[in-house]
């Protein structure tokens, strides 16, 4: 994996541009420790940092077309390389690095070079024939890339916000929608929107044209839209569910075996859970003995569930404590090195992770996607199940009844549209808390949150069943926000992560699968009762489950869902609640944006805000740092 970064000037080249872009490449080091490159072409810079993970003595960045009229800067790997070489006929390449195959495939297909391009990548691409610039990301958004217009009216691109952040034209001020999302979701993005206004995200499977000053945005992959499922009321397993789980055993082997391509070994994030566990035994039939770590509390459950999937499959396990200094020190680089809040506390976790990986292997191997892709969040989908119910339900006593019921754990009984029931209960500051938590000034400016609402309301949108359409919305941001954060915390250890549940023919299957397939209802519930009331009611990610079974011991098959353990919320209430109360109190940034009544409260008791307070000492941390120029670490426990 590799970071890239560049500009294309609105006019004439900058004298400064090569030097510009030069220390923009320089901030992705830690993404490209193996090598580094600029070229200029025209109106257009182009920069690259290099983590060889194959052909180390090939494969340097930019690459140029033999007769040099295209440029390329790749941060990714092909996982049909070998198909798209066989494809592109009699063509020699030099090296053997999926580089080459991108320029190749370009120079022959033209734009629809992109649609055949399977795996996680970000590329730019320049060509002087036309004087064009374009920008792709692939359709899981596994690999980042960002944009803002300078000040000059000059396109600055780059991996991350913080390699933006080096170009002097880029803007920096925050971006108040953003930061709205982020208190309620832990979101970073809010569509393109990141909380630095002006730098924008591209999405997954979009590319970005420029082409005579004028910029276009389209969509060369999409997931398939999931199909009608005529039963969706019905839960009972499929008769035929044993035969689709082993079809998808056999995507999942498929998808293991093209990310073992390479020249470093290939290890394994393990943790307590199945979707590990099951890339833990495919990993072990593909290479025999690998490594693996895993993080948790010193002799927690986490821990010793990863120890023990450790032992079924027989590879090189090493386990790692999480301690309260460890998890703020990795806590302050992160925020330092990403110019951005931590979206989740397990951010921190996942580089002690790659960073215990990285002596023993480049690559690794993680779990990711797989609760997007197989339904795995049961909760959120029991709760498209009884919005779906309230709206179906006759007026009358039934009605009624299940809308008291609902009312006791959402505390509303009813609701203006699926998007309005999704963000009450499924967020952490729903929207009607939101007016006492914001500046009043603050709260005036978004106009009540009215980016977050539409955002929601198109991610949402369909005739389908809630259920379905709360699917595709999770499918799509929640998958975002989690292949960000590992691809951060990964890159700024050198290490690659590759997620073989993001695998397209993987995420093709799954879509396509009739609803029952993947949730059910577990013993003992109650169908006619909301799901809501029901914690354990719904029986999720069936077929994976099918999977594991046949694969893994029963006890490790059938381990439930539990939450990636971090010290967090002790933190926050104990060891450092002096430390917040400051830090909330003497922040310029806080007043700028959090209403004076939220920052007394929280100052005055944060154990009572529970995790709550999470995105916000984040928020504050950063914003101190970039826009008020001032710096108010948290200390390490005492």
């Amino acid at each position: 994996m590799c970071g890239l970064a560049g500009l294309l000037a609105a006019g004439p080249r900058p004298s400064d541009a090569e030097r510009i872009v030069a220390s923009m490449t320089a901030t992705l080091a830690p993404r490209g420790p193996d090598g580094s490159g600029t070229v200029a072409a025209g109106p257009c810079v182009l920069g690259h940092r290099r983590l060889a993970i194959r052909d180390a003595a090939g494969g340097a960045q930019p690459l140029a077309s033999a007769d040099g009229l295209v440029h390329l800067v790749y941060n990714g790997e092909l996982t049909n390389d070998a198909e798209l070489r066989r494809s592109l006929g009699p063509h020699r390449f030099a090296t053997r690095c999926d580089t080459e195959t991108v320029l190749a495939a370009y120079l022959r297909w033209g734009d629809g070079f992109a649609g055949r391009l399977q795996g996680q990548f970000a590329i730019a691409l320049f060509d002087a024939r036309d004087r064009s610039l374009r920008l792709l990301r692939d359709r899981c958004g596994i690999k980042p890339l960002h944009y803002a217009t300078t000040a000059d009216g000059s396109l600055a691109f780059a991996s991350t916000p913080a390699a933006l952040l080096a170009h002097p034209g880029v803007p920096r001020r925050p971006d108040l929608a953003a930061i709205s999302h982020y208190l309620a979701t832990f979101r970073l993005t809010l569509g393109r929107r990141t909380l630095f206004d002006g730098i924008r995200a591209l999405q997954p499977g979009e590319r970005l044209t420029i082409r005579d000053g004028r910029a276009s945005l389209d969509r060369f992959a999409d997931f398939p839209l999931c199909p009608p499922d005529e039963a969706i009321a019905d839960l009972s397993e499929p008769d035929d569910n044993e035969e689709r789980s082993r079809e998808l055993e056999s995507h999942l082997r498929d998808a293991v075996r093209r990310r073992l391509v390479g020249d470093s070994p290939v290890g394994l994030f393990l943790s307590g859970g199945v979707d590990s566990a099951v890339l833990a035994s495919l990993l072990r039939d593909e290479v025999g003995s690998f490594p693996a770590v895993a993080i948790g509390e010193a002799g927690g459950e986490e821990l010793r569930a990863a120890a023990a999937t450790a032992r079924a499959v027989g590879c090189d396990f090493e386990p790692i404590a999480v301690d309260a200094d460890g998890f703020v020190d990795s806590w302050e680089h992160l925020l330092d090195a990403t110019r951005l809040p931590l979206s989740t506390p397990s951010d921190g976790l996942i580089f002690r992770l790659a960073q215990a990986m990285r002596p023993r292997a480049r690559v690794a191997l993680g779990g990711e996607g797989a609760d997007e892709l197989l339904a795995g969040y049961a909760l959120p989908h029991a709760a498209a199940r009884d919005y779906r119910l309230l709206c179906e339900l006759d007026p009358g006593p039934t009605r009624e009844a299940f809308a008291d019921t609902l009312a006791q754990v959402t505390g509303r009984r009813t609701f203006g549209s699926l998007a309005d029931h999704f963000l009450h209960t499924n967020t952490l500051l729903p929207p009607a808390a939101k007016r006492g938590v914001l500046h009043p000034d603050v709260w005036e400016t978004i106009a009540e949150d009215a980016a977050m609402t539409r955002h929601y309301a198109m991610l949402l949108a369909g005739d389908d069943a809630a259920e379905r359409r709360v699917y595709r919305g999770l499918r799509r941001v929640n998958l975002d926000g989690q292949l960000s954060r590992l691809d951060s915390a990964t890159m700024l250890a050198g290490l690659e992560a590759r997620v073989p549940y993001c695998d397209d023919a993987v995420a093709d299957f799954a879509a396509a699968q009739p609803w029952r397939c993947h949730l059910g209802w577990a013993a003992g519930a109650a169908p006619r009762q909301p799901a809501a009331m029901q914690p354990h009611a719904i029986e999720s990610k069936r077929l994976l489950r099918r999977v594991a079974a046949r694969l893994l011991p029963p006890e490790i098959a059938a381990r439930p869902k539990a939450s990636f353990p971090t010290p967090a919320a002790t933190l926050l209430a104990g060891p450092l609640a002096g430390e917040i109360q400051s830090l909330l109190l003497r922040s310029r940034f806080a007043r700028r944006i959090l209403s004076a009544e939220a920052i007394a409260t929280w100052a005055a008791d944060p154990a009572a805000a529970g995790m709550a307070l999470w995105p916000v000492v984040n928020l504050v941390r950063w914003g101190d740092r970039e826009f008020e120029s001032t710096t108010l670490p948290v200390r390490r426990a005492a």
